[in-house]
């Protein structure tokens, strides 16, 4: 019974790892070329914050036009923070007030894909290490 609940797990881990890569690899192709995104106006239209514990997350929204296609865009940056401490916090609302219009740069392949900033870039390829590197020691266990 322990070698099925130990093989049922391994399973599950491996799963789960491979789920979390997959997503990785996705953002981290469609944000690799950033720095070759197509800047656009937009306009801020959601400035607010969620609280989250001791933290706060942001819940931005704006809007911007490509091709006479209207977008809504909800990334600050390629990788955002999960959580800001509150001066943080309040700092990005003071710099994204509601009505301001703002530089979007977004994916000419995918123009959905949107940010407002193009700082932390590289983070994403720092991510898909750190899952590939973890996701390793389960693969050698089990196989």
């Amino acid at each position: 019974m322990n070698m099925l609940l130990t093989i049922l797990v391994s399973v599950i881990a491996i799963g789960l790892g491979c789920a979390l890569v997959y997503g990785a690899w996705a953002i981290y192709t469609s944000t690799k070329n950033v720095n070759n995104w197509v800047m656009t106006q937009g306009v801020i239209t959601k400035s607010s914050l969620k609280p989250a514990g001791a933290a706060f997350l942001p819940d931005m929204e704006y809007q911007y036009f490509v091709s006479d296609a209207e977008y809504t865009g909800t990334f600050v940056t390629v990788v955002p923070e999960l959580f800001y401490k509150t001066k943080v916090a309040e700092g990005l609302l003071a710099e994204y007030p509601v009505g301001k219009d703002v530089d979007v740069f977004y994916n000419p392949e995918f123009p959905y894909r949107a940010v407002l900033e193009k700082k932390n870039a590289n983070r994403m390829a720092v991510v898909l290490i750190i899952l590939l590197t973890s996701l390793a020691p389960f693969l050698v266990g089990v196989f």
